[in-house]
């Protein structure tokens, strides 16, 4: 019942919010035209606002033994991923760290601490790809890991 009556709060507050936005009067933005007819606005060209990959890198925590997940892209030449692990509370947790490209999964563990962190390197099938890189700690604290791409 909390639920039901939470979602028709929302969508009463959104038939408000649109009720008052078809009421109130807006002035629709004026595009100048280029001699060719087309508009002319602040477009980047592609080359300039392609961006230039890095190594995938990026920290990860959980709250428990659930396994936290995160997509990233493997630029030309990324061999693997290097895990820094810390437990939350736990003096010794088991850490399961994977990363997946071409459809496998590549498992490493390691133990860590709060005090001494760990690092495990966990290697990749291919580059130039999306991977997934993920772990889960046998702290029932949950623990953090800070991860980093390697060539």
């Amino acid at each position: 019942k909390m639920w039901y009556d939470s979602g028709v709060r929302d969508v009463e507050q959104a038939n408000r919010f649109l009720q008052k936005a078809r009421e109130e009067e807006r002035e629709l933005m004026q595009w100048q035209k280029n001699n060719e007819g087309k508009p002319v606005g602040d477009i980047v060209p592609y080359r300039k606002a392609r961006r230039e990959y890095t190594d995938p890198r990026g920290r990860m925590s959980s709250l428990g033994q659930e396994e936290v997940l995160e997509t990233e892209w493997a630029p030309h030449g990324t061999k693997g991923i290097q895990f820094n692990c810390r437990s939350t509370v736990a003096p010794t947790a088991i850490f399961t760290c994977k990363t997946y490209s071409f459809g496998n999964w590549q498992i490493r563990t390691c133990i860590a601490s709060p005090i001494r962190p760990t690092s495990v390197d966990v290697p990749l099938y291919a580059s130039l790809t999306t991977i997934r890189v993920a772990f889960r700690t046998s702290d029932s604290n949950g623990g953090s890991v800070v991860y980093r791409g390697y060539k």
